[in-house]
């Protein structure tokens, strides 16, 4: 009688371990992106098909440009002559950066000039990230009042920012 029992139920277990293993997964869907935004050349693009990004702000993220750029700031200035003279052309990452002197780069010329004259001095960063930075230029002669220039200069990504200063 035992025997007449076991066997049922042992089919029945059987067969609810073979159905249950057999189950079917879930479909997983595929959601196929048409419209949306696109990167090309560090630039988002809006297209109907192919898109590769849902957003503008998640395209932008992924596809900002980064290349450095390059600054050249130059300062003229007029000497008297027989004259001393120290000019001084600064960079900073911050308009706090140039008030306290902690610059990045810089450059300075002294000299003694016989003659009036005009001269120049260049200065040429080329490893600088996009964005904004602050500029300091200074000429102090013996025979005048110092001149300062102080201002704000934009890099964009792979090209050159030149800025000519009058003192």
């Amino acid at each position: 009688m035992k025997k007449q029992i076991l066997l049922p139920l042992f089919l029945i277990l059987a067969l609810c371990l073979i159905i249950g293993a057999c189950k079917k997964e879930p479909e997983t869907v595929i959601v196929k992106q048409e419209r949306g935004y696109v990167c090309e050349n560090y630039s988002c693009t809006f297209v109907e098909t192919g898109a590769k990004y849902l957003t503008l702000l998640d395209c932008k993220s992924e596809c900002a440009d980064t290349r450095p750029g390059t600054i050249e700031l130059s300062a003229n200035y007029s000497l008297q002559s027989f004259s001393s003279y120290t000019v001084s052309i600064a960079l900073g990452y911050t308009a706090d950066d140039i008030a306290i002197s902690a610059y990045f780069d810089s450059k300075t010329e002294n000299g003694y000039t016989s003659i009036s004259e005009t001269k120049t001095l260049l200065l040429k960063n080329q490893v600088l990230a996009p964005g904004n930075y602050y500029y300091r230029v200074q000429v102090l002669k013996s025979s005048s009042a110092g001149v300062l220039r102080t201002g704000v200069f934009t890099i964009k990504p792979a090209e050159t920012t030149a800025i000519g200063i009058d003192l």
